[in-house]
């Protein structure tokens, strides 16, 4: 039988291998590997690295006004979460999920009451804006100078968060990410967030520990913040907070959460980078545009080369 250090193993090699193979398909965009290297020796050591005021803030906050609108419109979400009936069957440890029926809330309260979060469905076609966002130039290139090669947008969503009057949920608890042997992922907040507005937390240095038993493990467990503290210490759990247009960065093969927000809701969008298209979960495609994919910089595309393509929407 196949041991967990061999799967990990296994994992190292097909890791290595797309890396080579993307490092050989785009050897004229070499050049956003170079650029990204500001603070790539933190990212590397820390396992997280913040870029204070790397976006526009109006164009942020704009973006925050829409998915605030949808959300109170109640359209383009995507499935959605019944939070407080898996707390109530402390489901969550057993690996179950349960949905709500968006026909049976009526709106944006009821919502609130039921589940502590929604996330905006197809964001690149219902929220366009966000594409030049997620795939800002600075952004690409810091994920192709932590991965190595021009990375693949494995996975995007944008989220709001409610300030719920119960939880913490599923990932508001501590876990780590095992979709693929190397994971950054990138946290660009839409709204100012404080420590009682919903912080993303992360254990430094927690992703450089041994996680040979975490490929092929259970991808449900979570951990309370006292035994991440125990783990690591409390020096070293950080709360990223932040303003509009703040990016912070993170490998998320370490430990890390999403606080519950207590003063108002918080708004984020959540990119993956990765060099292969992720393991575990079966996520749906990300869709763009026929004319948007054709707006993008030939490293845009490059890193789109896992999307689906649409021809109108």
């Amino acid at each position: 039988m196949e041991n967990f250090s061999t799967r990990a193993t296994t994992f190292e090699g097909e890791f290595e291998g797309e890396r080579s193979r993307r490092r050989l398909r785009y050897p004229e965009l070499s050049v956003a590997i170079e650029s990204g290297l500001a603070g790539g020796t933190t990212l590397c050591q820390e396992g997280l690295l913040r870029k204070p005021r790397l976006l526009d803030r109006s164009k942020v906050l704009a973006l925050g006004d829409r998915v605030d609108n949808l959300v109170r419109r109640m359209e383009c979400l995507g499935r959605i979460r019944h939070h407080r009936r898996e707390l109530e069957c402390d489901s969550f440890a057993n690996g179950e999920t349960f949905f709500l029926n968006p026909a049976e809330i009526e709106n944006e309260e009821g919502l609130a009451r039921e589940c502590s979060s929604v996330t905006i469905r197809d964001p690149f076609l219902n929220l366009p804006e966000s594409i030049q966002l997620a795939l800002h130039p600075r952004i690409i290139g810091v994920a192709s100078s932590y991965l190595g090669c021009i990375p693949v947008l494995s996975y995007i969503k944008i989220v709001k968060t409610f300030t719920s009057g119960f939880g913490p949920v599923d990932t508001q608890y501590f876990h780590r990410d095992i979709g693929s042997y190397w994971i950054l992922k990138v946290f660009i907040y839409l709204n100012d967030v404080d420590t009682d507005g919903g912080p993303f937390c992360y254990a430094r240095k927690s992703h450089i520990t041994p996680r040979e038993n975490d490929f092929g493990s259970n991808l449900y467990i979570r951990f309370a913040d006292e035994k991440v503290v125990e783990m690591f210490g409390n020096e070293n759990v950080v709360e990223c907070t932040g303003t509009a247009g703040d990016v912070w960065f993170a490998e998320t093969l370490g430990f890390h959460k999403g606080k519950r927000p207590r003063s108002a809701p918080r708004r984020i969008i959540i990119a993956t980078f990765c060099v292969e298209k992720e393991k575990g979960f079966a996520y749906n495609p990300i869709k763009i545009k026929t004319s948007d994919l054709a707006s993008l910089t030939p490293l845009q595309r490059a890193v789109c080369s896992e999307l689906e393509v649409v021809p109108g929407y």
